[in-house]
């Protein structure tokens, strides 16, 4: 038997296996799970992506305001029709300059300025949640809350739906020199239903930086 051959074999062998797993995983990196499409952003302010379902429509992307310290929103919809209803559900991404404003000097500000502004607008605001969490690597908070608008605003308001309870969940974290808010906004109709996208949203939000 040749010994060295069968040694120069098994080499072979296992460095096949090797190109072959790398070659699966890298393949996976780009892998989308199915019913979801990939938002991603590659350009400008730190570079991230998430999944969100397939059926959802993209509503609103900017990439800067000149009065406001935000960079970045990215806000996708998802109708849903039952019976004589039809109501939305929200998601997006929101990234400001940190510290341009007093109420964005931190996520932790940010946070409460979001809990004190939502109290004092509706009678029935009741925290649900509030709980650290990691996101990519970065440790941020949720917040969970409900309340029921009851008047339409004066201007364009993407959460009025008219007089009925909303879910409200969020994620502040600060990275890079931004504040960083991922959301989600369900009518009470949606709102057991939306967990599963709210949880695959926060599970596949990667930092590509």
């Amino acid at each position: 038997m040749d010994f060295n051959k069968e040694r120069h074999d098994n080499a072979l062998r296992r460095l096949l296996v090797a190109v072959i797993l790398l070659a699966l995983a890298a393949s996976c990196i780009s892998c989308t799970s199915p019913g979801y499409e990939k938002f991603t952003l590659r350009e400008g302010i730190s570079h991230f992506s998430f999944e969100y379902p397939e059926n959802y429509e993209e509503r609103l992307v900017r990439t800067e305001s000149e009065y406001t310290d935000v960079k970045f929103q990215h806000y996708l919809s998802g109708d849903f029709i039952s019976g004589d209803d039809r109501t939305d559900s929200l998601l997006g991404v929101s990234i400001s300059e940190e510290g341009r404003l007093d109420i964005w000097a931190s996520a932790e500000i940010a946070l409460e300025w979001t809990v004190s502004y939502l109290r004092e607008a509706y009678e029935d605001f009741q925290v649900l949640k509030r709980s650290e969490i990691n996101i990519n690597g970065v440790k941020g908070e949720m917040l969970v809350c409900s309340y029921t608008p009851t008047e339409a605003p004066e201007d364009y308001d993407p959460f009025w739906w008219g007089p009925s309870l909303l879910l409200r969940r969020h994620v502040y974290f600060d990275y890079d020199g931004f504040i960083w808010e991922i959301w989600m906004v369900s009518h009470e109709n949606r709102a057991e239903a939306d967990e599963p996208v709210w949880e695959h949203l926060i599970g596949t939000f990667r930092i590509l930086d």
